[in-house]
């Protein structure tokens, strides 16, 4: 299996992008005002003050949830679908997770300048903005809550894009951005995306990852898309390297 990049899911990832065309871009993070940062400050506090509407709790389950927004995406994706998705968990509680799809787009939007994908890891779909949650209520989770809200609860993350065979990387903490896009140069794939993400312990305590509950997880999603393969690598302990994968249905 080819699992050397994640989440590359445009479509789902970013509403309306791609269907302004992708084209190849240097990807440089451009400018941004001050009402652009403030926006952005505002969004992301309003996640990690009440992290339970959007993943249900800061328990392990809602790290979990975390995982599955990332799993899915690409496992969903039709535009067109990766071949192969790889989920790595990591000894100091980091989680990789990478496909060889078309790559969350890199080319800056005409509204504002920047480009897609640090607007897909920072900023809130269009509905966040009316659908506050109430003070204290968390009795619901939202569904298919974005990677936006996974980076504003992660306590690192690092993108890595792969388009036309150049390497771009974007550094966050807690959801800010460390950097700009940058644009690494040539690389030896010609698409695909990975993705690391730390789950903030400011958020989820001492949380651990159930080896369990994500080869149990991750087999089922390899069901959702018949022909895709879902790489497992526990590299914790003594290490568990497991593959799932669902035979189409003949035509």
């Amino acid at each position: 299996m080819n699992a050397t990049t994640a989440a590359g899911c445009c479509s789902r990832f970013l509403e309306g992008a791609c269907a302004r065309g992708c084209e190849p871009d240097a990807g440089g993070l451009g400018p941004r005002s001050d009402g652009d940062n403030h926006r952005i400050d505002e969004d992301l506090q309003r996640v990690r003050r009440q992290p339970e509407f959007w993943i249900g709790s800061t328990t392990t389950d809602g790290m979990h949830r975390l995982l599955w927004e990332l799993v899915e995406a690409p496992v969903l994706d039709n535009t067109p679908a990766p071949e192969s998705v790889g989920v790595t968990l990591h000894r100091d509680g980091a989680v990789t997770i990478d496909d060889d799809g078309r790559g969350i787009p890199v080319d800056p939007l005409p509204d504002s300048g920047l480009p897609a994908v640090t607007v897909v890891l920072t900023a809130p779909p269009r509905w966040w903005t009316t659908a506050a949650p109430p003070p204290g209520d968390s009795s619901r989770a939202v569904q298919g809550f974005g990677v936006a809200v996974v980076n504003a609860l992660s306590a690192r993350l690092v993108v890595d894009v792969r388009h036309w065979g150049r390497l771009y990387r974007q550094a966050f903490e807690r959801g800010e951005p460390l950097s700009a896009l940058q644009d690494l140069g040539e690389c030896g794939q010609e698409t695909g995306t990975t993705l690391v993400f730390l789950p903030d312990p400011e958020i989820f305590g001492d949380g651990v990852w159930s080896r369990t509950e994500v080869v149990q997880g991750l087999s089922s999603r390899a069901a959702m898309r018949p022909g895709i393969r879902i790489r497992f690598v526990d590299e914790r302990g003594e290490g568990w390297a497991e593959e799932f994968y669902c035979q189409p249905e003949p035509v």
